[in-house]
């Protein structure tokens, strides 16, 4: 399927096409609580997330994707024995590990399969990832400056971290605010994909690069410019294409299940 760009800012649930998922397992998990509910798994991946430290300053409500985002990838990677890290980049660079396959290692339940594991996971289990990932990210956010942004760092990351195998995500506003190029102003039309053009990233060599939370900022202010979150799309779409990574999703906000589809 090629490359899937949303055409409207929306704070909610993006309406996108339904994305066919060829050979991977979906597993769904019996959480605890009266009555007991069922949660839909990921499909079984590899998978590298950059999440975008200084994003809690612009917007809650990417900060509460990072925390879902992480800990449904991390619950995926239990019960299908798969890779999976996550890391915290602020401006500037510095990097925060949030979680590796060794946090999350031995976890899993007994079981032939991802189904027959899922079935037997239990609330012990995702309380514990639901702690980790909290106490990692609130460290990661106490220690990043939230007045920079520099999203070339998060390719930097994942370029070291992904295989032509990994699906990686990125969870930021996708809103470049350092000293090389501040995208926190009016942007005329066209300025997003021009500017993009002057950032350089490295080669990502992942099966798909998704971005989630673009232009996400406080609902009680408004756009710098009634085009800003198009450009701030267009921008990140450059960086994503000029990546070479195999295939770029791009959401201005999505659930987190349509985040982690391969």
């Amino acid at each position: 399927m090629g490359n899937e760009f949303p055409k409207k800012r929306v704070r909610s649930v993006l309406a996108t096409a339904a994305l066919s998922v060829a050979g991977a397992a979906i597993v769904a998990v019996a959480l605890g609580g009266s009555p007991a509910r069922s949660a839909p798994l990921a499909p079984c991946a590899p998978r590298v997330i950059v999440v975008d430290l200084s994003s809690a300053a612009r917007d809650q409500q990417v900060a509460s994707t990072a925390q879902q985002v992480v800990e449904d990838a991390a619950m995926s990677a239990i019960v299908c024995a798969q890779p999976v890290v996550a890391y915290g980049v602020a401006g500037g660079g510095e990097v925060a590990t949030i979680l590796t396959t060794d946090d999350v290692q031995g976890m899993a339940p007994p079981g032939p399969t991802p189904q027959i594991r899922a079935s037997r996971l239990g609330a012990d289990q995702r309380r514990a990832v639901d702690e980790l990932v909290t106490r990692r990210l609130k460290t990661a956010y106490t220690h990043a400056d939230p007045k920079v942004t520099s999203v070339a760092a998060m390719y930097e990351v994942a370029a070291q971290q992904s295989t032509s195998a990994t699906d990686v995500i990125f969870v930021t506003t996708g809103v470049n605010d350092d000293a090389a190029l501040d995208l926190n102003r009016p942007l005329a039309t066209g300025a997003g994909a021009r500017l993009a053009m002057k950032v350089t990233v490295p080669h990502v060599d992942a099966s798909v690069l998704t971005v989630v939370g673009i232009a996400q900022v406080d609902a009680s202010i408004p756009p710098p410019s009634p085009q800003w979150p198009e450009e701030i799309l267009a921008f990140n779409r450059g960086l994503c294409h000029a990546s070479g990574v195999a295939r770029c999703r791009l959401f201005y906000a999505a659930p987190v299940s349509k985040s982690l589809d391969p």
